[in-house]
């Protein structure tokens, strides 16, 4: 026997004649045990996920400790939905109170009376002792003493002479047989109401929401062509007549239709379409019409030394809405105005609302 032999396949049989076990290499051996490990492993991980268990902890507690750590998950949740809904809160009472200081010092009809229990001048304190506000009767006579004159040539003649910013807000309504009107009411700056006109359309004449706030728009233009108060914003609460009046106006002399922009002298009406809201399309002719005539009137008015106006949307547009839905054709001086309870009881609340809110 050659006991240096390099495997054991080269060693000689025993000499009783029985012969090995099949026999392994060493690194055979140890492949084979690797492999009965890992199939072992293997099957552990197979194992079904209810089967699983912590060998710490009983298995009948699992389940409570997981409904324990749900709720407090919950209880989490919620505490951090509060404190955003306390901050939101904060946040908004902060702004109402700043823009009620700010108002306040900024409106002629509201008084304010610094607190003696805040000598703080930097004070954001928002109390009743502090600012006094107008009742609504009281407001009215303030209001009468400023606009109230009856002849025209007077109120023309006091726009002209004031030196402030004045508010057109129009708007249209429809009632339930159909019928439509539109109005605009023309403000001072500190919201004190002058004019207003309204306008009706024929029983069964068809007016699209469009051309309805568009008409309201011309009507406003129409209320400045007669008073000239320099310079003015104009409200409408549409967003898409808005932008198509204010588009239109500031590209009145422009056409793109060759790719770039040129300078023309009419208006091109393929580019004024291209300013509409999707599903308006259809009240282009019309409404290409009405601002014709609108940009016309304004073209006069800068003749007259209008030096800019600003067309905007806003919504809450209530007290022009209230007139158009009296579907009348009239026009209303102040008197009138605050004659009608509730629409009083709207330009009041515009004016001052933030104050009871």
């Amino acid at each position: 026997m050659d006991l240096f032999a390099e495997t054991i396949e080269q060693v000689a049989p025993p000499p009783n004649g029985c012969s090995l076990s099949p026999t392994f290499l060493p690194q055979q051996m140890q492949q084979k045990e690797e492999d009965g490990l890992t199939h072992e492993m293997f099957k552990q991980i197979q194992r079904p996920a209810e089967h699983e268990s912590d060998p710490g902890l009983p298995q009948s507690t699992q389940p409570q400790e997981e409904e324990e750590e749900e709720e407090a998950a919950k209880k989490r949740r919620e505490a951090y939905e509060e404190a955003c809904r306390k901050y939101e809160e904060e946040s908004k009472e902060s702004t109402k109170c700043a823009l009620r200081s700010v108002r306040a010092h900024s409106h002629p009809d509201i008084k304010y009376k610094p607190n003696r229990k805040f000598p703080d001048a930097n004070s954001w304190t928002d109390s009743d002792e502090e600012i006094q506000v107008p009742t609504k009767h009281y407001w009215l006579d303030i209001c009468l003493g400023v606009w109230g004159k009856e002849d025209d040539a007077d109120i023309i003649s006091q726009v002209k002479a004031t030196t402030q910013l004045f508010n057109f807000f129009t708007n249209g309504s429809y009632d339930a047989k159909g019928d439509s009107g539109c109005a605009a009411i023309l403000h001072d700056f500190p919201h004190r109401p002058i004019v207003a006109r309204s306008k009706v359309f024929s029983e069964g004449q068809c007016v699209s929401p469009f051309i309805l706030q568009l008409e309201g728009v011309a009507l406003g233009v129409k209320l400045a062509m007669q008073y000239d108060p320099f310079p003015f914003y104009l409200y409408c609460p549409s967003e898409s007549v808005s932008y198509f009046v204010d588009q239109n106006w500031r590209r009145r002399d422009k056409c793109r239709c060759s790719g770039i922009w040129e300078t023309v002298e009419s208006r091109c009406k393929a580019c004024s379409e291209r300013l509409m809201f999707h599903g308006d399309h259809k009240d282009h002719e019309v409404a290409f019409e009405l601002t014709e005539g609108i940009f016309s009137d304004i073209s006069e008015l800068k003749r007259r030394g209008l030096p800019w106006f600003s067309m905007r949307d806003w919504e809450k547009n209530e007290a022009a809405y209230h007139v158009a839905s009296l579907l009348q054709d009239n026009d209303y001086k102040l008197k009138e105005i605050g004659g009608l309870k509730e629409l009083w009881d709207i330009i009041y609340t515009e004016a001052f609302g933030i104050f009871f809110e």
